[in-house]
């Protein structure tokens, strides 16, 4: 299955917990994909931890246009990340996962019958494919906390 990742689903995974080795190693197994919008969302922020080079390392960059059908949803507003994510994915019968934080986009997923996981889906798969061990995901959920990027306790306490 392919993935399509949003802009938050890559800070926390890169920035926030420090995987992109292990996530360039679930590249190996599954298709890591992301859109320019998204790519230009990454490269626009204020971190100073932002890499794009591992970023273009770990992702492909496919590319999308427009899906009229989407843009009410997103007040005829076609420039964010989770459009173009969401676009991508009605766009490709192959691909039919995309990796979304965020209420309003998994929210218009869900409208349109799309597959959604998210950060934590995301590490617990990783997790389960032995390339982050049970400590290293105590150390990613501690890491989380103390980042400004909100998860629920409900999702966090999966993070076993």
């Amino acid at each position: 299955m392919d993935y399509v990742f949003d802009t938050s689903a890559i800070v926390v995974l890169v920035e926030t917990c420090g995987i992109a080795s292990q996530l360039k190693q679930l590249g190996n197994s599954v298709a890591l994909l992301t859109t320019q919008t998204v790519i230009n969302e990454y490269s626009a922020g204020t971190r100073s931890t932002r890499n794009i080079g591992i970023v273009s390392n770990i992702f492909s960059k496919v590319a999308v246009n427009s899906d009229p059908k989407l843009l009410p949803y997103f007040s005829y507003d076609a420039s964010s990340g989770e459009f173009s994510v969401l676009t991508y994915v009605l766009q490709d019968p192959t691909c039919r996962c995309c990796v979304i934080d965020e209420e309003f986009g998994r929210t218009v997923a869900k409208t349109f019958e799309l597959t959604l996981k998210g950060t934590v889906g995301i590490i617990l798969m990783m997790k389960q494919m032995g390339l982050i061990t049970r400590k290293e995901v105590r150390s990613i959920k501690r890491s989380i906390r103390a980042s400004s990027f909100y998860l629920s306790e409900s999702l966090l306490r999966e993070l076993k």
